[in-house]
């Protein structure tokens, strides 16, 4: 991110594989579950880095087909960026 301050991360929680979760989580889906857990993992991350002007947005998007967590990672000035992605997820998300 630092040689392409401009860039957007685009990562997507997927079921795959079922993972093992603890009691308290029982009752999240595979993708719901690593959402929080990079979410989790992100903030811990950032709050080393305390120049660290990245943002973490979670998108959520359920179709007929289930649910997907995604994440768009991207510095604060590229945000409206972000937001246009994500207007157009929600855009694909009712076809």
């Amino acid at each position: 991110m630092l040689e392409h301050p401009d860039a957007v991360l685009y990562f997507y929680c997927d079921d795959m594989h079922e993972i093992n979760k603890t009691n308290k989580h029982i009752d999240y889906s595979p993708q719901l579950y690593r959402s929080k857990l990079f979410s989790t993992l992100f903030d811990r991350e950032l709050q080393k880095q305390h120049d660290s002007n990245l943002r973490n947005n979670v998108k959520v998007i359920t179709t007929p087909d289930g649910t997907a967590y995604i994440h768009l990672v991207t510095a604060e000035k590229n945000q409206h960026v972000v937001e246009h992605i994500q207007e157009q997820l929600e855009i694909l998300g009712r076809k």
